[in-house]
């Protein structure tokens, strides 16, 4: 069967979470994840002249904000996957096998370069805009984790960009089908070309406000790419992600609107 679709798709089929070298494990999951945290602080860096801002406060702010981000982005995933991990507590802790949920992971990032701003004297507003160009770029990359460990995919497809789906990884409901829509695929491109413009802004312009513009653009390309989605959290009868993606949208245009009267 696999030999008759496409390279993507074959290659899809081969590719495994991880490699073992000796007595030695290592989850690709967690390299990805590794170099999208390396890529946000790289170009954080570059942009610190840009804000006013000193290379050191990117160095120091970087140990404060990993912690937060890591706690909050797993106890995201475990809320989202409840059932799942009700029925096996012992892999709650267990961050080395995926599942980071980046809503999580915000909110706990926020927390804190809140609390080092607040330490050190910063404002985190000219912290947030720094920082956003090298976040969107960052979750771009780090969709490549939910490939690797075949996550983040959406209902079945015959379109040409799909991708292979173990058997144990399949829904009960489509355990018959082999080739699902790669979601995680359409956040990647729409992340990183959203995040390669903010860069692009923010290199051109002292002080450029990203940090609405990232909520916006991330905001709307989670909540197109939530609606193919099944497998997560709802709150009220609405998918608990598209909530948190319409607010972050509805967010930005305020602070933008606020900005363009104040004549900013």
């Amino acid at each position: 069967m696999l030999t008759q679709v496409n390279w993507w798709t074959r290659w899809s089929a081969q590719v495994r979470p991880g490699i073992s070298l000796g007595p030695l494990q290592f989850n690709f999951y967690g390299l990805i994840i590794g170099l999208s945290i390396w890529l946000a602080y790289q170009v954080s860096l570059k942009l610190s002249k840009q804000y006013s801002l000193p290379a050191k406060a990117v160095d120091q702010s970087l140990g404060w904000i990993l912690l937060p981000a890591l706690v909050f982005a797993r106890a995201y995933h475990v809320v989202d996957f409840w059932d799942y991990y009700r029925q096996h507590p012992g892999l709650i802790v267990a961050i080395w096998q995926g599942g980071l949920g980046i809503w999580g992971g915000l909110v706990g990032a926020f927390l804190g370069l809140w609390w080092y701003c607040r330490q050190h004297n910063y404002q985190i507003v000219k912290f947030l805009h720094l920082v956003s160009p090298g976040v969107l770029l960052a979750q771009g990359i780090g969709r490549w984790g939910n490939f690797v460990n075949q996550e983040a995919f959406g209902g079945p497809t015959d379109w040409s960009v799909k991708i292979f789906i173990s058997v144990e990884k399949r829904p009960e409901m489509w355990q018959g089908q082999a080739f699902f829509q790669p979601l995680f695929l359409y956040e990647f491109v729409w992340d990183v070309v959203f995040g390669l413009l903010l860069l692009y802004w923010a290199r051109r312009k002292l002080n450029f406000p990203s940090f609405p513009w990232y909520l916006i653009f991330y905001g709307t390309g989670r909540l197109l790419v939530e609606q193919g989605r099944f497998d997560t959290a709802t709150l009220w009868g609405f998918k608990l992600a598209s909530i948190l993606s319409l607010s972050a949208v509805v967010l930005g245009s305020v602070w933008l609107w606020r900005l363009r009267k104040a004549g900013k």
